[in-house]
């Protein structure tokens, strides 16, 4: 299950390439250990019964605002970035400041995720159907093993990134980053389109 929550593409992932591709593995790192907090966070909340809380329309909407507030940012800024930056392939130039950003803004990608919530309740739910619950022992290997198989992803990811920046010439390299930017844009929209819904 970790795998499947970690492996498909969204925009950690689009998040995880731009960075990586502009600065190497420990940013593309920072970015996936950075969501990973995130949503262990609210995977506690979910264990612990209490992510019910934070499932309201004021909460969702507030999140979904922020969401694409920050999505945005984040188009703006790697646009920006990459559009002033002489490209560069040595994996040495990044700065540890880089990496902090990278995962602050893993962290406040998935800590924005309105829907990350309808996600870890509803598999606190099944979790608790099933009797899952009841036992801390349970929950604890539940959540090792989930959140391990996310980190061994993370390394996975990250070091794939990492060979793909030294593979790939550093125009091309700048011009994936800014194509991940749009994506990125693209999935603020998206967004956007459904917090407006959550209004109406």
């Amino acid at each position: 299950m970790g795998i499947l929550f970690a492996a498909p593409p969204g925009i950690v992932t689009a998040e995880t390439l731009r960075r990586g591709v502009a600065r190497g593995f420990p940013a593309a790192l920072s970015v996936q250990l950075g969501s990973l907090i995130g949503d262990a966070t609210y995977c506690l909340l979910a264990l612990a019964g209490v992510a019910v809380l934070v499932q309201n329309p004021i909460t969702q909407r507030v999140l979904g605002i922020v969401s694409v507030l920050f999505l945005i940012y984040l188009t703006i800024s790697g646009i920006r970035a990459e559009l002033k930056s002489a490209p560069t392939s040595n994996p040495l130039m990044v700065l540890p400041t880089a990496s902090r950003s990278a995962f602050l803004t893993g962290m406040f990608l998935s800590l924005t995720n309105p829907w990350a919530i309808g996600f870890w309740l509803s598999l606190g739910g099944t979790l608790a159907s099933d009797g899952a619950m009841e036992s801390g022992n349970t929950m604890a290997v539940f959540f090792t093993s989930f959140f391990g198989a996310c980190l061994v992803y993370a390394f996975v990811m990250a070091f794939l990134v990492g060979v793909t920046r030294r593979a790939i010439p550093p125009k091309i390299g700048k011009w994936i980053s800014i194509s991940c930017s749009l994506v990125i844009g693209l999935v603020a929209i998206g967004v956007g389109i459904q917090v407006i819904q959550l209004f109406l």
